[in-house]
């Protein structure tokens, strides 16, 4: 009799347990977005006997003597996920950073082109185009040598970067970007190193608690056995 009480309670726990729910955190994630940022160029000529055509496309080699500007598009987008609204705000700058031209190493901005406050729904984008003749700064870094009487390294890049805003119901999330085109200085013959574009996600995510329950046709071995000792005890 002790023995069919014990097997009792060892089946109504097993009836407890399978009752009783699983419960687990998991992270839901409740809004989603990708951002990308890039650019593309062109090398456009001065009028020559050589190329027929007016400008050379990218990864070439380009020859400074018949060379008249550099245009580049650049390009950033910034995307949320379908399922939730997003008000998006952005801002950017494209400027040309000049670096090493005074004795300590520090740099001179020329801000060539900038907006802000611009606003989106769920998906906003981004595309400026700009031209500009590089080799002036090899003139600017000329004169500075001439008047520190130093020949100090030299580099100049130019700037895409910007500013990334999207709030929603479920809270804000911001991105900072910056893509940067080395500029080729003192260069008769000169390639132009585009970096690979940019690529990154992020996400508002909570914790959710988690209730797992199992299948109500386990009940059956344990009920089974409680109702066979029920019998043998009476």
């Amino acid at each position: 009799m002790c023995a069919a009480i014990i097997v009792i309670c060892l089946s109504a726990f097993a009836v407890f347990k399978i009752l009783s729910p699983e419960i687990k955190e998991e992270q839901v994630t409740l809004y989603s977005y990708s951002m990308t940022v890039g650019g593309d160029y062109k090398v456009y000529l001065k009028a020559n006997e050589i190329y027929n055509e007016m400008y050379m496309g990218e990864k070439m080699i380009y020859p400074k003597s018949i060379f008249d500007k550099l245009s580049v598009n650049f390009s950033a987008k910034f995307s949320g996920s379908s399922g939730t609204v997003s008000d998006i705000k952005a801002d950017y700058s494209i400027e040309v950073l000049v670096r090493g031209f005074q004795m300590k190493g520090e740099e001179k901005r020329i801000l060539l082109l900038s907006q802000s406050d611009m606003k989106y729904r769920n998906i906003a984008t981004i595309s400026k185009e700009i031209s500009l003749d590089f080799t002036q700064y090899e003139s600017y870094i000329n004169n500075v040598k001439s008047i520190i009487s130093a020949d100090p390294n030299s580099e100049a890049l130019l700037m895409f970067s910007g500013n990334f805003k999207a709030e929603t119901e479920f809270g804000e999330k911001e991105e900072q970007f910056t893509y940067a085109i080395a500029l080729p200085l003192f260069e008769s013959l000169f390639t132009i190193d585009k970096p690979a574009a940019v690529e990154k996600t992020g996400s508002i995510t909570e914790m959710e608690v988690i209730k797992t329950y199992a299948e109500k046709i386990l009940l059956i071995i344990p009920g089974s056995v409680i109702f066979i000792m029920l019998l043998l005890i009476v």
